[in-house]
């Protein structure tokens, strides 16, 4: 109950929230016209405080998601909600009609924008968020009885309640097992996860497959049960950014071991740390881009266009590709007319094709000064970006416009 009491923490500062609970039973509860329920796994789940409709969805309590779907949430200062389960992330943003899902696989971070219906927001004293968006993305299956005005989710075996860690020991391959040092020695350059039954133990490696350089090290962060039989590891690679590293081939990887007992299924991810925070970098050019549109009128004279493109956009897009709009303003986002106006770039998702280089496909969103105060759009138009680090720094070298929506 740790995180309770700090998530209650945070709401109690910003939106003085109550603590409820929800407790699962077997037998349905007795129905009242406009109540709604929640069916959890062939079980009737006893909700304290009741869900409700909005445009056609149902939102319930944020506690719901914490105590039986087992994620985790966070209420910022800024009004975004958070929820976390494993290596999903999606946040909810205050006001905002889509929820951003961040997943992570085998240490590549992707993400994704979806277009909601219906936005988090407070009853009373209470947080609601739309069960569907999230129990949904967090890989449950989610239907509506219309007859019995209940929400149905059925949860798979990965995405349980309760989690058991399991204890493990760094193994150091010395020799001194020689069955375990020839299964290391087969494995250890071959990217992902590999195990190993040996007296009464599972040895399990973590290898980041072959790297450029030295400096990089893998670490288990923990080892859990996340359903019966069923172990999850997650492993982390860092890199010694700033110290003096050989240039030299390297395959980092880690042993461990922990006791069998009843586990015959391992799954794992190895969160590249570099990665995560290359990608954030990505975004945020992206995003810098994206608001400094206004500032470039693409009807200006060429001498004032010149001079804006550069003073806005100089810093964050190669001269090559600046060159080529002063050329052919058609072919340039900005400013077109003086409303609507380009006022940010939402981004849809994002690709890293290669070393030093991402792909980013989003929406321009244009608003007028009415949109602007309401929070709404009036347009949008799709835009695919090139985003690649060049002598050392993040730019954006490719830009086509798509079709408005």
């Amino acid at each position: 109950m740790h995180y309770l009491n700090k998530f209650k923490k945070v709401v109690a500062a910003g939106l003085c929230c109550a603590v409820l609970t929800t407790n699962t039973v077997y037998g349905a509860p007795a129905n009242t016209a406009g109540i709604i329920r929640i069916k959890l796994n062939n079980q009737w789940v006893q909700m304290e405080v009741n869900p409700f409709i909005e445009n056609n969805r149902t939102l319930v309590d944020i506690d719901f998601i914490r105590e039986e779907l087992g994620a985790e949430a966070s209420l910022s200062k800024d009004g975004k909600i958070t929820v976390v389960k494993g290596h999903t992330e999606l946040v909810f943003e205050s006001g905002k009609k889509y929820v951003k899902v961040h997943k992570n696989q085998g240490g590549s971070v992707f993400m994704e924008t979806l277009e909601i219906d219906a936005v988090p927001q407070m009853a009373g004293k209470e947080i609601f968020v739309p069960v569907r968006y999230v129990a949904e993305n967090l890989g449950a299956k989610v239907s509506w009885d219309n007859e019995l005005r209940s929400v149905i989710i059925d949860i798979e075996d990965d995405l349980i309640t309760v989690e058991r860690p399991i204890d493990y020991e760094e193994v150091v391959i010395d020799g001194s097992n020689e069955k375990i040092q020839k299964w290391h020695r087969d494995n250890y350059k071959i990217k992902g996860l590999h195990f190993l039954e040996d007296q009464g133990f599972i040895y399990v490696l973590i290898s980041a497959g072959e790297k450029k350089t030295a400096g990089y090290s893998v670490n288990v962060d923990s080892i859990t049960e996340v359903s019966p039989m069923n172990a999850y590891v997650h492993a982390t690679l860092t890199y010694a950014e700033g110290d003096f590293v050989a240039q030299a081939i390297t395959y980092p990887n880690v042993v461990v071991k922990f006791e069998k007992d009843k586990i015959n299924k391992i799954q794992y991810d190895l969160i590249d740390k570099e990665l995560n925070k290359e990608a954030a970098d990505v975004e945020n050019i992206v995003r810098s881009f994206g608001s400094k549109l206004k500032m470039v009128s693409l009807l200006a004279p060429d001498e004032l266009l010149k001079e804006s493109m550069n003073e806005n956009y100089g810093k964050i897009v190669t001269k090559e590709l600046i060159e080529k709009w002063i050329k052919n303003p058609s072919e340039a986002p900005g400013r077109a007319v003086s409303s609507p106006w380009p006022e940010r770039i939402d981004i849809e998702s994002y690709e890293r094709v290669s070393d030093g280089k991402y792909k980013i496909k989003g929406f321009i969103i244009e608003v007028t000064s009415a949109e602007k105060t309401s929070g709404e759009i009036a347009a949008k138009r799709e835009i695919t970006l090139d985003v690649e680090k060049i002598n050392g720094s993040w730019v954006i070298s490719n830009v086509v416009m798509g079709n408005y929506k």
